[in-house]
């Protein structure tokens, strides 16, 4: 930088100070860097033998020169900003479509399970990597819908009654439960005139399922049993003479709801032999009599029908 007003060699000393100043705000954050104090540049300028005058504008340059230093950051910023913008408007529309895709072939009303493969090959159709974590985002997104679904198809809900599914993505350990967390709100701004100051209630219900929610329960055809919604279930270990005869057991999570609108979730034990599911709320073996009790009645049916 040549200034007209000071000799050469008081020229390269003005350098010197703006490259000093802009070298140690270098780190200093976007935000501050219109906002150094003149005098320290100042008085490194009086060090250098300038008049107060000659300080005095020495220190407006270097000003100037931080503020235009700072105006290029923030154009570089705002480039940034806005190509990190485009990028993640374009995954999210490449994502959408892959999303769009496979409840195409797994609606939330059926039974379909969205697999690894089934994900990847949607991911890859949009352009998109097909990484591990963008599989479990999609899978993910599909079992939020499927149990969206039938939460809002099996059980009661008042009108201002809101609910809210997520998923989690499988945890290091295979301790992890899925959540039901349902509680009352009272908004006293609905109701005018007479009832006025009366309260609007409601239920906020908030389930968050595993990723891997349609490989746990719906490939193993326990979506509802027993008019409730299956949230999660882990297969037990029967005797032998059980397990030859086709009988399958699980420990489950399911939807539970009693008096009111308010859902909770419960465990279960359930059992299934062929297309007949059957749950108990106390034991395993409870949930066994119950299977062979309701076997001995299918087998009554097929009698009296024959």
């Amino acid at each position: 930088m040549t200034i007209t007003r000071f000799t050469a060699e008081q020229n390269v000393l003005i350098n010197e100070i703006i490259q000093s100043a802009l070298a140690a705000t270098a780190d200093t954050p976007l935000e501050f860097h219109s906002l150094k104090p003149k005098k320290p540049y100042v008085t490194a300028a009086r060090e250098q033998g300038f008049t107060i005058s000659q300080a005095s504008m020495i220190g407006d340059l270097v000003l100037q020169a931080l503020r235009e230093r700072r105006v290029r950051m923030q154009r570089k910023e705002d480039a940034r900003l806005r190509r990190k913008k485009a990028k993640e408007a374009a995954y999210k529309k490449a994502f959408s479509a892959a999303l769009k895709a496979v409840k195409d072939q797994v609606p939330e009303r059926s039974n379909a399970v969205c697999t690894d493969e089934m994900a990847k090959a949607a991911l890859l159709e949009q352009g998109l990597r097909g990484t591990r974590a963008e599989i479990v985002r999609l899978r993910g997104s599909v079992a939020v819908a499927q149990v969206h679904w039938l939460v809002k198809r099996w059980y009661r809900a008042g009108v201002r009654d809101t609910l809210e599914v997520k998923y989690r993505s499988k945890p290091k350990t295979p301790k992890f439960e899925p959540t039901v967390s349902c509680y009352e709100e009272a908004d006293y701004n609905v109701y005018g005139g007479s009832f006025k100051g009366w309260a609007a209630r409601s239920y906020v219900t908030d389930i968050i399922i595993r990723d891997d929610y349609a490989s746990r329960v719906m490939a193993n055809g326990l979506r509802v049993v027993a008019d409730e919604v299956v949230l999660d279930a882990t297969p037990l270990k029967l005797p032998k003479a059980d397990a030859t005869r086709g009988i399958r057991a699980f420990s489950a999570y399911v939807v539970a709801q009693h008096r009111g609108n308010s859902i909770d979730r419960e465990s279960r034990y359930i059992v299934t032999q062929g297309d007949i599911a059957v749950s108990s709320p106390d034991s395993l073996e409870d949930a066994l009599q119950r299977l062979a009790r309701e076997m001995k009645r299918k087998e009554r049916e097929a009698r009296k029908a024959a």
